[in-house]
């Protein structure tokens, strides 16, 4: 679901750049113009998970497009530019030369590795759960130079967001008898490279991502105000966990996450979900009493962006 306050700021960004257009001389073969783009964050949620705000670092990745091959350009590209939401980046390109430009944006401290030269990104799928700064965003334009450029891209994740909730009723069960959740921790295997040329991920892994404590009262995901599919209403739910994966098409993994106790550093349940779906844009939901019901789950994915919503009970 898009922000409606940054729907309205690009709006207002769009009609100041209606007003400001001025009529220039035609560009001449080989000479340079200007490239203005600006770009969003697309998804972006207020006050949740995933507001998108954690991704600051933008990288702007030219590369010649010649003889179904790319060539970068490190002296065109933009490698510490800053993006808060949204920003404005001009490149300076020559006429009558064809394309391709990555956008990618992250959190300073995000797990990735960027390899210009091949156009890949590496995650390192190590490190804490839970962590936002592992929110990043990407997009690739692609075109051939005519004249002046004055585009709009809106960049998206290239991540499935898996997520363990449990009941408000059982959280508040295992606070009743005085068990103080403190994090989880969770396992999955997952691609750790994207392609930024293709968009295809490769190289699967073992993700282990260790026990870090989270937010269990952030505000409720959008689109689960009304109650899903299956008759469950995620607004009576508290976050166990939430990951960002790297994912492609949808497929099914296994899920490994483990609920702590403050005071402990031993798990105090582990848990074992077979053929969880996730797929890139979309967030994947197990929802289940953590604390009080042993193995008992309804796992529904839920489109972060798009329709139609897929639903799989266990």
């Amino acid at each position: 679901m898009k922000n409606l306050f940054n729907g309205v700021i690009l709006a207002a960004v769009l009609a100041a750049m209606s007003g400001c257009q001025r009529s220039e001389a035609p560009a001449v073969q080989g000479e340079t113009v200007e490239a203005s783009f600006f770009i969003s964050l697309d998804g972006l949620v207020s006050k949740a998970y995933s507001d998108g705000l954690s991704a600051t670092s933008l990288q702007a990745l030219v590369y010649s497009v010649r003889e179904g091959g790319y060539k970068f350009l490190p002296n065109v590209s933009v490698t510490d530019a800053t993006i808060s939401g949204s920003t404005r980046l001009s490149l300076r390109l020559v006429k009558g030369e064809t394309y391709e430009i990555v956008f990618w944006a992250q959190n300073p401290d995000g797990p990735y590795s960027v390899d210009a030269v091949s156009g890949t990104m590496k995650v390192n799928p190590s490190g804490p759960a839970n962590a936002e700064q592992r929110d990043a965003f990407y997009k690739t334009w692609t075109g051939k130079v005519a004249g002046s450029i004055n585009e709009r891209v809106e960049l998206r994740r290239p991540f499935a967001q898996i997520n363990v909730l449990t009941s408000a009723a059982d959280y508040a069960a295992a606070l009743d008898n005085e068990i103080a959740f403190s994090g989880s921790s969770m396992k999955v295997s997952a691609p750790t490279v994207l392609d930024f040329h293709t968009g295809k991920t490769s190289v699967p892994a073992a993700y282990d991502l260790s026990a870090a404590p989270l937010k269990v009262d952030a505000p409720n995901v959008p689109g689960y105000e009304d109650t899903v599919e299956g008759g469950v209403t995620v607004a009576n739910y508290k976050y166990v966990a939430m990951n960002y994966i790297l994912a492609g098409d949808r497929t099914n993994t296994q899920v490994l996450f483990s609920v702590y106790r403050e005071g402990s550093e031993a798990p105090l349940y582990d848990y074992s979900v077979l053929n969880v779906p996730y797929q890139r844009n979309y967030r994947t939901n197990i929802l289940g009493d953590i604390f009080s019901v042993d193995g008992v789950f309804d796992i529904v994915i839920i489109p972060e962006y798009e329709e139609p919503q897929n639903s799989v009970n266990i």
